[in-house]
């Protein structure tokens, strides 16, 4: 500090003198929390800060985007690494996981935000990201086609298209096409993000949300790097996009009695590369969603800023890249909280009783076939016997305790 303001000129020197201080406060700051291992969610937590995973924790609450008092604690408490506000009760109970293994929840919410539950999925919290960060963000600046299946009608046959019986569509079909001009993709490690948009083209995006710890703790880079644990899962989506390729094309070979087909590899490196955005457990975000949040307020800008009284487009660009980073923000953190919420009626509850109250849900319905998830008899069809929605997830702990002799359905 003693050389504070050495070499810098008279204009904004106070602000430049700030910033220095902060800088070497950080640098020790950064330091210190380096030393701990790598095992530390404190750690974990550091490396993954990112500017819209923190924009909600200095923006004011409006009407259309506030957290209650649970949402904001588990927010808050989550975003500094320690343990989660409504799990750490929780820590040492069993979750009931579909796969069969004997999972114990954690007090920070990995185990239970990742388990794979017999009723539970990972679909609402990734549609809820997907409708932000597409639909309400995206989709009032440019073209947005949600799930664009017919990128492949041309060259899959209808039969391959049919969405199989655990997904919705099929694994080749992205989350969204977006027409935007972003910079080019940039995954692999050490490397520095451009910040040169493309030509605008359409673009067609992956959403992908972490929920496990071992996504943080499995290579060097998300031990490591800056937001690197999202980095990491973002390299290897074109990849898996090039695995499901190749596997439609064996499968149209087969169905053909045809030694070799390469349609769908071929026409997938047509339509370029495939972009990630993925969120991470501490709500930090991929490279490509802070492209398209700077592409969304440039475009506000040029649009409003004459309107909206601004000296610039610049002074309009910084203002709604603030808003926008405080969108995502609040929509990641709202989705990752509802998400950790939905599931804490099964820890505690034995796997068979969830089993129970599924397939009676499905006969309940009507529906008839083999539960998803689950190996065993296939349901009858029949008539509903239940109304719709009756066996939720919060009637788990009191259909236990009714069936465990001597225990009241609040213990």
């Amino acid at each position: 500090m003693l050389n504070a303001g050495y070499g810098m000129g008279t204009r904004f020197l106070q602000r430049l003198l700030s910033q220095q201080r902060a800088a070497v406060q950080r640098a020790d700051l950064h330091r210190r929390i380096m030393q701990l291992p790598s095992t530390d969610t404190r750690r974990m937590a550091w490396l993954s800060h990112c500017k819209i995973s923190r924009a909600c924790l200095s923006s004011w609450p409006t009407r259309a985007h506030a957290f209650d008092d649970h949402a904001f604690s588990e927010m808050l408490t989550q975003y500094l690494g320690r343990q989660s506000h409504m799990v750490r009760h929780l820590a040492g109970k069993y979750i009931p996981c579909s796969n069969g293994r004997n999972t114990t929840c954690c007090e920070f919410g990995f185990e239970l935000s990742s388990a794979t539950l017999p009723v539970a999925t990972f679909t609402q919290p990734h549609d809820e990201v997907s409708q932000v960060l597409y639909m309400e963000l995206m989709g009032a600046v440019t073209s947005v086609r949600v799930e664009p299946s017919h990128l492949f009608s041309g060259v899959v046959p209808p039969a391959l298209m049919a969405p199989a019986q655990d997904r919705r569509q099929p694994a080749i079909v992205p989350d969204a096409a977006v027409t935007v001009s972003i910079p080019a993709v940039q995954t692999a490690r050490h490397i520095r993000q451009n910040t040169v948009p493309q030509p605008l083209r359409m673009q067609l995006f992956d959403t992908k949300i972490v929920h496990s710890l071992d996504a943080y703790q499995n290579s060097a880079r998300a031990r490591e790097d800056q937001c690197g644990a999202v980095a990491a899962r973002a390299r290897k989506v074109q990849s898996e996009y090039n695995a499901h390729a190749r596997e439609m094309d064996a499968r149209i070979a087969a169905a053909q009695n045809t030694p070799l087909a390469t349609a769908v590899q071929s026409h997938l490196q047509t339509l370029g590369p495939i972009r990630a955005a993925v969120v991470g457990h501490f709500g930090e975000c991929s490279p490509d969603i802070h492209h398209l949040a700077r592409a969304a307020a440039e475009s506000l800008a040029a649009v409003r800023w004459r309107a909206m009284g601004s000296r610039s487009e610049a002074e309009a660009r910084s203002y709604f890249m603030n808003v926008v980073r405080k969108e995502l923000s609040i929509g990641i953190w709202t989705a990752i909280a509802r998400h950790r919420r939905n599931r804490l009626d099964f820890v505690g509850i034995q796997r068979a009783d969830v089993q129970r109250m599924r397939d009676q849900n499905q006969r309940g319905f009507g529906m008839g076939g083999r539960v998803r998830g689950r190996r065993g008899p296939i349901v009858a069809p029949g008539p509903r016997v239940a109304p719709p929605g009756w066996a939720r997830p919060s009637d788990l702990r009191a259909f236990a305790a009714y069936q465990a002799p001597g225990v009241a359905v609040g213990a």
